[in-house]
């Protein structure tokens, strides 16, 4: 079957921590201003005390009418392990405050009618043993710059309106930089 020796790739790779995407590739992100992949490590601020030995790297690869986003965090304290954390793209850079990150970036046009799930970038993660988790998701649009950060939540993300509890951890990210 073909997609067997794709299935083998993926789960070696993934368990390297190279994540693969059938979805976006350098070369069909050329044609367009944004870099193909950006790749940030953090996190930039921490907001509860508990999470100031987690690590984040963020990668970001754009394809040609979407986005990729993979997120590894590591070192999560250990009464973490087993949640499940809400993960969003903000609109603003992180800051001293929790808030300066602002409201979660929504899709360019999307109407206020839209499931907040069908225009916000979502990511929510599960902290596994040993403090680590891994995260990926893929939007049918490009994130572009007016996407700042990524902020991690105490709660998982509520499915009807997208709150997720207050900030613990937050990234810069330069989105379609």
């Amino acid at each position: 079957m073909p997609t067997a020796p794709l299935k083998s790739a993926a789960v070696v790779c993934t368990a390297a921590g190279i994540a693969l995407s059938p979805f976006a590739s350098p070369a069909s992100a050329s044609a367009h201003r944004e870099p193909p992949f950006i790749r940030v490590e953090g996190p930039s601020q921490v907001y509860d005390a508990a999470y100031a030995r987690a690590k984040t790297v963020v990668l970001v690869n754009y394809g040609l009418r979407n986005t990729v986003i993979d997120l590894v965090v590591s070192e999560f304290p250990r009464e973490a392990v087993n949640r499940r954390l809400g993960v969003h793209v903000h609109s603003r850079r992180c800051g001293a405050n929790p808030d300066d990150s602002g409201p979660h970036y929504t899709r360019p046009g999307a109407a206020a009618s839209v499931r907040p799930r069908n225009k916000e970038v979502w990511l929510d993660i599960r902290v596994r043993p040993g403090g680590l988790g891994r995260t990926q998701t893929v939007v049918p649009w490009r994130v572009g710059k007016a996407a700042r950060s990524i902020v991690i939540h105490a709660k998982r993300t509520n499915q009807r309106t997208g709150d997720a509890g207050r900030r613990l951890v937050c990234t810069n990210v330069p989105f379609g930089r």
